[in-house]
């Protein structure tokens, strides 16, 4: 697990560039990074969905798809795989799903469980990474 500080322009550029290569364009592979990083972000023209948090929690167990929770919520717990989540500020991000970006305002902590995921949130939040090649990514 890496923690990065980018401009949100850099991240938006990457994840173009994954979006590329994900939906099968002819360009080639990029070479593998020296640093080992596995992380592949999902592609961004997913059909879309609305996240509701009920008890102050909200579970998105949908696969591929671009959610949207609007509002605040204590608790996100992400089980999906493969799919964009867009949230404000929230106490926790709990991630078992895979290869998932997930971009939030303030967290206090995120717990991920599984791999490939991409954490994106202003501020520095306490981490549990028990997966492989995730990523908490600080924007500002």
């Amino acid at each position: 697990m890496r923690i990065r500080h980018t401009k949100t322009a850099g991240a938006l550029f990457g994840l173009g560039v994954l979006a590329a290569v994900l939906t099968g364009c002819s360009a080639p592979a990029p070479a593998p990074s020296s640093t080992g990083n596995a992380n592949v972000a999902p592609a961004t023209d997913l059909p879309r969905a609305s996240l509701t948090c009920t008890d102050g929690k909200a579970v998105l167990t949908e696969n591929n798809v671009q959610a949207t929770l609007s509002g605040p919520c204590d608790t996100v717990e992400v089980k999906a795989s493969n799919s964009i989540l867009d949230l404000g500020s929230v106490k926790h991000v709990i991630v078992s799903g895979s290869i998932n970006l997930i971009r939030a305002g303030e967290v206090g902590s995120v717990e991920l469980t599984a791999d490939g995921n991409i954490v994106t949130t202003k501020g520095t939040p306490s981490v549990t990474d028990h997966g492989k090649g995730n990523e908490i990514t600080a924007a500002h």
